[in-house]
């Protein structure tokens, strides 16, 4: 496209040209083309000459362009993928009810004194300690994981420190 506009005192005359790109020799020819003009205005009304050469030439714009075709459709987004999170959330919860399991079958108490087996608490805090480290740690990755897209339905609960 290629405006030209001549002003010579409060007079101006404008003419446009459009111009293909297609073909042989593009841009040879003109395809279409609009003159304007305005004896004796001021500025604003030549701005008003202007848009109107413009919208002159858009009409000739549209009418060559060729007919856009529809974008693709975006592809759904893959299901995220929380299976293993919920197994290891599930053993850490299995995990600290065999330590609670463990501390509750510790040793006996008679009026004597009690009998208590250290490593067999050791073991039941240590079950205990990794199985909530487990449950917290697989329930966070399952509700990070599940964001995004559709929302899943289901209960997660996370714990930050």
């Amino acid at each position: 496209m290629r405006v030209k506009v001549e002003v010579a005192g409060n007079s101006y005359k404008s003419v446009g040209r459009l111009f293909t790109t297609e073909g042989a020799a593009p841009a040879a020819l003109p395809i279409a083309t609009e003159s304007k003009s305005c004896d004796v205005c001021t500025v604003a009304e030549a701005r008003a000459v202007m848009l109107r050469l413009a919208d002159g030439l858009r009409a000739h714009i549209e009418d060559n362009a060729p007919p856009l075709a529809p974008a693709p459709a975006a592809p759904p987004a893959p299901q995220p993928r929380v299976l293993g999170p919920v197994l290891v959330a599930m053993a850490g919860a299995l995990a600290i009810g065999a330590g609670f399991a463990v501390l509750a079958t510790n040793g006996s108490c008679t009026a004597t004194g009690c009998d208590e087996n250290r490593t067999r608490s050791a073991a039941g805090g240590v079950l205990i300690g990794a199985g909530a480290v487990l449950t917290v740690g697989g329930t966070y990755v399952t509700i990070v994981r599940s964001r995004g897209g559709d929302p899943v339905t289901g209960v997660n609960v996370a714990f930050r420190w």
